[in-house]
């Protein structure tokens, strides 16, 4: 995959050359660098001046075309992940994701009705949400944003596993917030269960669900927060998604450990 990026960035590149003009080249030419972006981080490697390229590219294709939402997209993803390698090293990712925000919020402006850019948009907030956390700072807004962009997702499309399972999370970033704060968290914990019961009727064999809903299973057990009453029936359940999703898919190394933490 690493030479046919390389080969295909040749090309774009090439055609830049002989006609920088369109908008539609410059933002292909900024995907594919984004793309090399994930390629490098994956493979050990700084992938900060690809994404930097990638920015450029959609900045340069909306000098040129204003109105192309799927740049303004583009480009919101590529600050997305900018912001997790950022996080990654131990610096500040907020200022990458609340650019990545104004970009979604003008993809938005242009086609309101995409399920996808919503997604992308509630990545984003509950990154922030996250780092705001992580700051000590109210992070109980942001999370609330990040919930309303996948409530507005699954609403256009509501048979999409992934929007369903980030409903999910969000509700769960939520419980486990108003826990922090001393608030009940069994409302919350309720509508995550009930997101990840649609994200797995509509993909059963979704390992990431089943990891997800475990750890809000764990976490309400331990709390004594959402329905079910007795904590170790939520244990025993969290024990048993926590079981599903390496058999599901063996290379998910995330439900090991919690497996273990249910067993000790």
């Amino acid at each position: 995959p690493f030479e046919r990026m390389k080969a295909a960035i040749q090309d774009c590149e090439q055609a830049l050359k002989l006609d920088p003009a369109p908008a539609h080249a410059w933002n292909t030419a900024a995907y594919l660098y984004g793309r090399s972006a994930l390629l490098f981080d994956q493979r050990g490697f700084d992938p900060s001046e690809s994404f930097a390229t990638a920015i450029a590219a959609y900045d340069r294709a909306l000098e040129r075309n204003p109105a192309l939402a799927d740049s303004w997209a583009g480009r919101g993803a590529v600050l997305v992940n900018l912001g997790l390698h950022t996080a990654g090293k131990g610096d500040d990712p907020l200022p990458h994701y609340e650019r990545a925000i104004e970009s979604f919020g003008k993809a938005l402006a242009l086609q309101p009705g995409d399920a996808i850019t919503w997604v992308w948009r509630g990545n984003a907030e509950a990154n922030r949400a996250q780092a705001l956390k992580g700051r000590g700072a109210d992070a109980l807004p942001a999370n609330a944003a990040a919930r309303e962009c996948y409530g507005k997702a699954v609403a256009l499309n509501a048979s999409s596993p992934e929007a369903w399972m980030r409903l999910g999370n969000s509700w769960g970033d939520g419980a486990e917030l108003l826990r922090g704060a001393g608030k009940d968290a069994a409302a919350s914990v309720a509508e995550a269960e009930a997101a990840y019961r649609k994200a797995l009727e509509l993909n059963p064999r979704y390992a990431e669900a089943y990891v997800r809903r475990g750890i809000l299973r764990l976490a309400a057990g331990r709390d004594r927060t959402g329905p079910g009453g007795d904590p170790r029936e939520r244990y025993r359940a969290a024990v048993e998604d926590f079981d599903r999703a390496p058999a599901l898919n063996p290379a998910d190394a995330h439900a090991l450990p919690e497996r273990g933490r249910t067993r000790s």
